[in-house]
């Protein structure tokens, strides 16, 4: 099921009060909270819950998967009375995947190898092992660290490329998904 981002906070904005009293719950009122008596050291105020035992509380959402055991969408299902929609058709790739193209090689992997290593911190047997199957590489023209995603099939697909001069802010860009 799929819900909006509206109904999503319209649940969230569910008064706990009145929806425990709506499914049969006991509450005591306790100054401008009210306590559960399932669970004694729980008290509402509105749209929030605290659980004292336990330092944790939130809103209506959290509260009904906390103590009603329903997933995310059934919880908003039960706040909101509505039912959730079929997801929204994906999104249509904004390229075609014959128009991608990995940017050329470098003639070595000097620079990406020691910015993965030296400054990101990643081993040199995990980085090598990805070097070689073509998967990490350095592009010619910014020396960047080019990480590629590829198919069932082993075709690659998409590409993330990541500045690899140490001495410049990380940059990050995508190629084409």
């Amino acid at each position: 099921m799929y819900y909006t981002q509206e109904q999503i906070d319209r649940a969230n904005q569910a008064d706990l009060v009145s929806f425990l009293q709506s499914q049969g719950e006991q509450l005591t009122r306790a100054g401008n909270e009210y306590r559960w008596k399932r669970h004694d050291s729980l008290t509402v105020r509105g749209n929030k819950w605290y659980r004292h035992s336990q330092s944790k509380g939130g809103g209506p959402v959290d509260f009904v998967i906390e103590f009603f055991g329903k997933s995310f969408t059934e919880a908003v299902e039960l706040l909101t009375g509505e039912k959730g929609a079929a997801p929204p058709p994906d999104r249509p790739c904004p390229a075609s995947l014959s128009d991608f193209r990995l940017p050329p090689p470098n003639s070595d992997n000097r620079t990406a190898r020691n910015y993965l290593t030296a400054a990101r911190r990643i081993d040199e047997d995990v980085t090598g092992f990805f070097f070689a199957r073509g998967d990490i590489y350095e592009d010619a023209a910014h020396h960047n660290a080019v990480f590629v995603g590829r198919d069932e099939d082993g075709i690659p697909r998409y590409a993330h490329s990541e500045y690899s001069n140490a001495s410049e802010p990380p940059f990050y860009r995508l190629r084409a998904i």
